[in-house]
């Protein structure tokens, strides 16, 4: 029996160490709930003016906030027309920008095709200079040709003359 009495005691210990824990855990408890409730004070005169007081600046901030986002929202108002100006104008440009492209792009076709115009009448001119020359030259070879014909018929005239002088031709 005596081995009883020994764990009695503990447990009698025990349950007096938990007893005095619970008390302690809750007035621990009850201390954190009451720090956390509003405690209602007694305002004096004094404190209630500081607090009128406070009110009333932040009532002004309000107003000079509200006052600054009304100007805000207006200068927002403002750079959204100035933007969707600036989009449309972007958008014009670019179908300028993108006709200016295709009229040079069709510039420069013409431009070659008129380059490729002068390269072949260059030829043509090059071809008819060279037969302007080759018909002088052949005119010359004509008109030289035509003056030995002559020469040569009237050398044949003078010596068919001198043979019917001389009786060898009829």
């Amino acid at each position: 029996m005596h081995t009883y009495r020994i764990q009695d005691a503990e447990r009698i210990g025990k349950n007096y160490i938990e007893s005095i824990l619970g008390i302690v855990v809750l007035v621990v408890l009850l201390a954190c709930g009451f720090a956390s409730m509003p405690m209602t004070v007694r305002t004096t005169g004094e404190d209630f003016s500081v607090s009128l007081r406070r009110d009333r600046q932040r009532a002004e901030e309000l107003q000079t906030l509200k006052n600054r986002d009304s100007a805000l929202e207006a200068e927002i108002k403002k750079l959204s027309k100035a933007l969707e100006s600036t989009k449309t104008d972007l958008a014009s440009f670019r179908q300028v920008h993108d006709t200016l492209i295709a009229q040079v792009a069709v510039t420069t076709a013409k431009m070659q095709e008129v380059a490729g115009q002068i390269e072949a009448t260059t030829g043509q001119a090059t071809k008819l200079t060279e037969y302007a020359a080759l018909q002088e030259q052949l005119r010359k070879e004509r008109d030289q040709a035509l003056s030995q014909a002559k020469g040569a018929a009237e050398r044949v005239r003078e010596l068919t003359l001198r043979l019917q002088k001389a009786g060898v031709y009829p």
